[in-house]
């Protein structure tokens, strides 16, 4: 296996399992809460580091450009609501414009941490499929040992019992 392809496969398990794992530790280390707004964050320096090496050469097509027309209307929407009507102070406009965004940040941060012309897709499929399913089926055992045994704490929504596991 390539080192590339060695070194994106780790890069993307240790995000897999910190995020699976992000409400469980979070109990035991606060911080860990804002891990997702960290890694949105991420696509800033990401941005930047390929743009100076020269590696990346973005080309603006159509739809990249009427996405991004969507998503800045969408932004400022949420801004002249706050304008508009001051129904919150000021910090709280720009977390909730933060959050807004924060999703489409983490896209672009992973689509740059793992866009890589070296790494040899195959490969890394092969190597990362039996962990993700192992996940899976622990997860589900999980699920079926909660309905049965009723070892997490439940709550109801929708009038179903919904299943949460270790999660909030």
């Amino acid at each position: 296996m390539t080192s590339v392809t060695s070194r994106k496969m780790y890069l993307f398990l240790f995000w897999t399992v910190l995020f699976l794992l992000q409400d469980r530790l979070q109990r035991w280390c606060t911080p860990v809460q804002y891990l997702d707004e960290i890694f949105a964050l991420f696509v800033i320096p990401l941005f930047l580091f390929a743009v100076l090496q020269k590696k990346k050469r973005f080309v603006w097509t159509r739809k990249r450009v009427l996405f991004l027309v969507l998503l800045t209307v969408f932004w400022i929407f949420g801004w002249a609501g706050y304008f508009r009507y001051h129904y919150q102070p000021f910090a709280n406009a720009a977390k909730d414009a933060y959050i807004n965004l924060k999703f489409f940040m983490a896209v672009g941060a992973s689509f740059l941490m793992f866009d890589d012309a070296l790494l040899d897709f195959d490969q890394f499929k092969r190597r990362i499929w039996p962990v993700l399913n192992t996940i899976t089926v622990i997860l589900f055992v999980l699920c079926l040992a909660d309905l049965f045994f009723g070892i997490f704490s439940t709550e109801t929504r929708g009038g179903m019992r919904a299943v949460k596991l270790f999660y909030s």
